[in-house]
């Protein structure tokens, strides 16, 4: 999941039949398991990956038994979707990569044009939106949090309100670029608000960084993130000509030790959100 990447395709398969072709709108997203698995998955984890994907229902299905002779040899050797012996489904391959003549031999015969999803407008934040909704609905019907303590959690979705006056007692700037101006700066979580699993974690003020507008998006994104030591950590995806566009200098940046109430935010936002 954390490999694919914006603008690649996907391949739906199910009950033996391709029937969905879907094109990557953005990264993967750390978020919760959907409520309507239900008890679907009990030995999953609770939090996974979510990757926004464009959908597009093919009005010609291709039937998997009918292309196999043509593709088996193609199929990888290693973490194959399909069985190259018998043509069977791998249930253990949740995602996995397949040869690009694969794709493009599905795509002919179903009549796939890539023009098919021009037409579909949708982006990693609207899925983003979406689940983060969908726990702000279960937060407002809850009986365990006053209406005051509601209002406070989901304010704190958007830096607002508690949330941001706790970061304030704790942060004065942005740990990227420096600039001080509260107009500039938006409260942001480490770990995030849909990830948090309670209150405490998403009013945390520990849980929080006053970051510029770009450096949000980049934090937020997991294309750059921190050591404990206060060091800057930038993604392999970034090249260096856009972190210099992007203004971000390395003498700039905030070099102060986090407080130990950062800590476990920070492993987090490294092994979850960072792609390295």
């Amino acid at each position: 999941m954390r490999v694919a990447r914006p603008g690649e395709f996907v391949v739906s398969y199910s009950q033996r039949k391709i029937s969905c072709i879907g094109k990557i709108a953005d990264y993967a997203i750390h978020a919760p398991k959907p409520e309507e698995f239900k008890n679907t998955g009990d030995y999953w984890s609770q939090e996974g990956w979510l990757l926004p994907v464009i959908w597009y229902q093919l009005d010609n299905p291709v039937f998997l038994p009918d292309i196999f002779d043509d593709i088996k040899d193609h199929l990888p050797k290693k973490y194959s979707p399909i069985n190259p012996n018998n043509g069977n489904g791998n249930q253990k391959a949740y995602l996995a990569n397949i040869d690009q003549s694969i794709f493009d031999h599905i795509a002919a015969i179903a009549g796939f044009s890539s023009q098919n999803l021009e037409e579909n407008v949708i982006s990693g934040t609207d899925f983003v939106e979406q689940v983060e909704n969908k726990i702000c609905e279960s937060i407002l019907t809850s009986d365990s949090l006053s209406d005051t303590e509601k209002l406070q959690v989901t304010k704190s979705r958007v830096g607002q309100g508690q949330f941001k006056n706790n970061i304030y007692k704790i942060e004065a700037k942005c740990r990227v670029t420096g600039i001080n101006n509260p107009l500039l700066l938006i409260a942001s979580h480490i770990k995030p608000w849909r990830s948090c699993i309670n209150k405490h974690e998403r009013l945390d003020g520990y849980n929080g960084l006053l970051l510029s507008p770009h450096a949000d998006f980049l934090f937020d994104k997991g294309f750059i993130s921190f050591l404990d030591s206060g060091d800057l950590l930038f993604s392999q995806l970034l090249e260096n000509s856009d972190i210099e566009k992007l203004g971000i200098r390395r003498d700039i940046a905030i070099k102060e030790p986090f407080l130990e109430g950062h800590l476990p935010y920070l492993e987090y936002h490294r092994n979850e959100i960072f792609m390295p």
